[in-house]
C-alpha cells in the first residue's frame, strides 16, 4: 500500500469531505456555482464485499456563472484531473457503506461556491415499475 494511500485511511469523514471539497475549489479558476463529483461503480455488485472489490469512475464538472459581458451561457465543464482526489472519495465512498451496512453503485458530492455541500449515495437495485 502506498504512503498516501496508508495516510488516506486514516482521515476521518470530515476531513476526506473537506479534501474533496478543497480540491474543487482549487481546481475551477473561473466564476462557478456548483461544482459536483461522482463515484460510480463500473459493474453491479450484490453485496457489501463485492462493493469493495470493484473498479470505480471519478469525473467532477462544475456549472459556470451566467457573464453577460462575454455573454456566456451557464453550463456544465469537465474538471480535469479528478485521479488525484479519486483515493480520497473511494475511502470516503467505503467508509459511509461500512458504516451503514448498505451497498450503493454511485455517491455524488456537490457543493455550491457558498461552501455548503451535499453528499447523495445511490443505490443500483433495478427499478421494477412499481412505485
Amino acid at each position: 500500500m502506498s504512503a498516501e494511500k496508508s495516510s488516506i485511511k486514516n482521515l476521518s469523514e470530515q476531513e476526506l469531505t473537506k479534501s474533496i471539497g478543497q480540491f474543487l475549489y482549487q481546481s475551477i479558476k473561473e466564476e462557478w456555482l456548483t461544482a459536483y463529483i461522482s463515484l460510480s461503480c463500473l459493474s453491479p455488485h450484490q453485496n457489501k464485499h463485492e462493493a469493495l472489490t470493484k473498479s470505480y469512475v471519478c469525473t467532477a464538472y462544475y456549472t459556470c456563472a451566467f457573464n453577460p459581458e462575454h455573454e456566456t451561457n451557464v453550463e456544465d465543464k469537465l474538471i480535469e484531473n479528478v485521479d488525484a482526489i479519486k483515493p480520497t472519495f473511494e475511502q470516503l465512498f467505503t467508509l459511509a457503506q461500512e458504516k451503514s451496512g448498505k451497498v450503493w453503485a454511485e455517491a455524488i458530492f456537490t457543493i455550491e461556491r457558498s461552501g455548503k455541500f451535499n453528499l447523495k449515495f445511490v443505490d443500483d437495485t433495478p427499478f421494477d415499475g412499481n412505485l
